[in-house]
């Protein structure tokens, strides 16, 4: 081997690897990408118009929501407008917004905005409680004589009083998933426990009136859950009245739509914790008009990862990815995986010795499931592949130049292209021709089919069929790789770690012994040898 081929290899490859290590022992960067977590815009709007139609019936103040930062989301912003002067703060603790009514009607719509951004990581807030909170969180006088006497008959029937608080939440809330019917409408309290029926406020007060009973402290909350987000300007929500329980210290949620205790999908938001009877309008669309949007579409979680890049070190944020467009850092995660895909070819190429159609096309082949799916793709490949044959035979009688012939293949693929649309639109995989169907696979496609014509036309049959099997091969394996999810995110985060793929096609590059195949190939020189 080449002394200096060596001594450049080993630098390619023995460089990244300490820069690296460096970025992440000293500099105490993540090696990984932090996690992408989903932000979005959640607007609440008492509208004008509703304030002067309803206004004999409505109390004097209305009130805003302010939502809060808990174990699974943070509040990035919250704004007021158009004038945050005529708000004021009603309550301190879980504080939310008051507002004339008579302001609403002089100055027009009132909005609260916020940014709220959900994230993965789960930090338990302790919140311990004062005497007089405890007293109030065990309050029920609000439940009149009649409504008291069913609830305990509903309760004996239930939990027993020998029972532990975990055993009795969890008897309370099966419960209420199980057996409570939500309907419209508004309904007498004492209707609602002999009923087992009400909307989702009264389904939230039963179990909190249930859980008070038996001395254990519970609330009432307010949130959304996000139900459709195919039209990113109009995303479909449920207003929705919820329950904390008081438990070792913490507030945990609970609702039917939870999975367990304090288990929030990933669908949910919390808007307000601790409703009062001033916050029970926001269940009312004619009154208050709640939108939410996502914020944008986040790739990873740039801002983060470059303050966190920005407090190690100066210099590094102008190399760094996470200073592009959130678009561009899609395209740049996409060529990243060209140059691994490059090292998989010419392990092939020059250590195995398998044929292909040129350089990038098995590259492309690759993308091109990771586009799609592996099955998809190797399935249309397939069909274009002995498509291209078949037509290359029925042209050879035409005697047609190079050019227009190729011109009249890549029409037919356009044709099979929309054949796909159609057959999967009957077949319901509307998802499926989504991702085939589109620009950056149409172009792929293209170009092996030309390659694939091109070397029928140049070599034959049984070399074209041997270089497409291999081609397929490549790509697959590249496809395989480039689906290691840590492996690309550890590229984009770390850009450098692509010089090891320099230093290991150095190596590849100097290697002139036998490849693999032509062990087979020769065997019998080998064995009569």
């Amino acid at each position: 081997m080449n002394m200096r081929a060596l001594y450049l290899g080993v630098f390619f490859v023995i460089t990244p690897i300490v820069i690296v290590t460096y970025k992440v022992f000293v500099l105490d960067m993540p090696f990984l990408p932090l996690k992408s977590t989903d932000t979005w815009n959640y607007e609440v709007q008492i509208k004008k118009s509703a304030v002067k139609r309803l206004k004999n019936s409505l109390q004097d103040e209305l009130f805003l929501p302010v939502p809060p930062s808990a174990d699974y989301q943070t509040v990035k912003s919250y704004k007021i407008s158009p004038n945050p002067e005529l708000t004021s703060v009603y309550r301190k603790k879980d504080k939310y917004l008051a507002i004339s009514k008579e302001n609403v009607i002089i100055n027009g719509d009132i909005k609260a905005a916020a940014i709220i951004t959900r994230t993965d990581a789960r930090k338990t807030q302790k919140d311990k409680l004062s005497k007089s909170e405890r007293k109030a969180y065990l309050d029920i006088s609000w439940v009149d004589e009649q409504g008291f006497e069913d609830l305990s008959k509903l309760n004996e029937s239930l939990v027993s009083p020998r029972e532990s608080i975990k055993d009795k939440i969890n008897k309370i809330s099966y419960f209420i998933t199980d057996e409570f019917v939500l309907t419209p409408g508004d309904s007498n309290f004492s209707d609602v426990v002999r009923l087992f029926s009400g909307n989702s406020l009264d389904q939230a007060r039963l179990f909190t009136a249930l859980l008070r009973l038996n001395k254990i402290p519970s609330r009432i909350s307010f949130g959304t859950f996000i139900t459709d987000t195919s039209n990113k300007k109009d995303v479909r929500h449920i207003r929705a009245f919820l329950n904390e329980v008081y438990i070792n210290g913490s507030w945990k949620l609970f609702s039917s739509e939870f999975k367990d205790l304090d288990s929030p999908p990933d669908n949910f938001l919390l808007i307000q914790r601790d409703i009062d009877q001033n916050l029970t309008l926001l269940a009312s669309r004619d009154v208050y008009k709640i939108t939410v949007r996502p914020n944008q579409t986040v790739f990873y979680d740039s801002r983060e990862a470059v303050e966190n890049i920005v407090n190690q070190n100066n210099v590094l944020p102008v190399i760094s990815l996470y200073t592009l467009p959130l678009p561009l850092q899609k395209v740049f995660y996409t060529l990243l995986l060209i140059p691994i895909g490059t090292l998989v070819l010419c392990f092939f190429r020059n250590i195995v010795g398998i044929t292909t159609f040129g350089v990038f096309t098995p590259i492309l082949l690759s993308l091109f499931f990771l586009e799609t799916s592996l099955l998809v793709g190797f399935i249309l490949a397939t069909i274009v592949g002995l498509f291209g044959v078949a037509l290359h035979y029925s042209l050879n009688r035409l005697y047609l130049l190079a050019v227009p012939r190729l011109s009249i293949v890549l029409t037919f693929v356009v044709i099979i292209y929309i054949v796909v649309a159609l057959i999967s639109e009957q077949l319901g995989l509307v998802e499926m021709a989504a991702s085939v169907i589109s620009a950056f696979p149409i172009v792929i496609i293209t170009i092996f089919t030309e390659r694939f014509v091109i070397k029928l036309q140049e070599e034959g049959i049984k070399n074209t069929t041997k270089a497409f099997l291999g081609t397929v091969t490549v790509a697959i394996c590249s496809f395989l790789i480039f689906s290691i999810e840590a492996l690309g995110l550890a590229v984009f985060n770390h850009p450098e770690l692509l010089m090891i793929t320099i230093g290991l096609n150095i190596f590849i590059g100097t290697y002139s012994g036998f490849r693999l195949t032509e062990f087979f190939r020769f065997k019998d020189l080998y064995i009569n040898r």
